[in-house]
Order: structure tokens, then sequence, then C-alpha cells
């Protein structure tokens, strides 16, 4: 998968993708299809789509499907300086909610991305079920490091 035109956009692509990223041990709890919003001063309105799953082990795994190219970002949420679970705008009627993770490790990761619960169609079936998981997870998290 190395560009935007070979995706298919579907769950078990996307159960695929974020898979080859886990640790030894390590297993997905949660995958959502979503949509990314650069951060920082000059970032851009443009979202980016693509993948979102949290693993056992409290990680962050995106795939983010750029023009030029899929780019993979992990963030461990267990060394997160910031988290905020919020409803955008018009995100009560489309049933979103959007997250901002950044998380310092090895080097600072900002992770901003819109949940949307139903997808249109028959690609992601059990997204409703796995953004309920995704949020509810990334909500516990959140309270046990009072941020």
């Amino acid at each position: 998968m190395a560009n935007l035109s070979s995706m298919k956009f579907n769950e078990d692509e996307m159960l695929s993708v974020l898979s080859e990223q886990l640790l030894p041990g390590e297993a997905l709890c949660a995958a959502v299809y979503c949509a990314f919003s650069d951060t920082g001063f000059f970032a851009t309105r443009i979202p980016v789509y693509g993948y979102l799953g949290i693993t056992d082990r409290s990680r962050l795994i995106a795939c983010q499907a750029h023009l030029t190219g899929i780019q993979i970002l992990t963030a461990d949420l267990n060394f997160a300086k910031k988290l905020t679970v919020k409803t955008p705008v018009f995100g009560s009627l489309f049933k979103q909610k959007e997250v901002y993770a950044e998380c310092i490790g090895d080097r600072t990761v900002k992770l901003k991305f819109t949940v949307i619960r139903k997808i249109a169609g028959k690609k992601f079936p059990n997204q409703p079920e796995n953004a309920e998981t995704l949020l509810r997870l990334i909500a516990e998290k959140q309270q046990q490091l009072h941020l």
C-alpha cells in the first residue's frame, strides 16, 4: 500500500494496515475510519482521511492517506501531555467527536482527528461499535492521567 489511489478504504484493509504496526504481544482493541486534521499555527483546513486504532497498551496507531503517500504515526497515551475529546460545531448532528492527543516519547506526536460514528455504505460495518470503544478507552485514559 504505497499511495492513496491503491487504498480500498474498507474494514479488512484497515485491520490489516493497523495490525502491521502492532508490537509483539500487542492487540488492537478498536479501529475506526476517521478524518485527521493538521495541528499547529499553519494548519490547513483540508482533512486527511485514514484509519486509527487503539491497542491494549494504550497506543494510538494512525494511518493517514495523503495524495503523496501513506503516513503511519504512533502515539503512546501513557505519555500523553494533553488529551481532549470534544464535540465539533455540527458534531452532535452527525454524531462526531474530535480528539486531540499530544504525546511525548522519543519525539512529540500530535494527533487531531474526528471520529465519525456512522459511515454510509457497508465498507465499515463495525464502525459504530468501534467508535464507541475507542472513545471510551480514550476517556478512561484521560481520566486516569487527570488531563
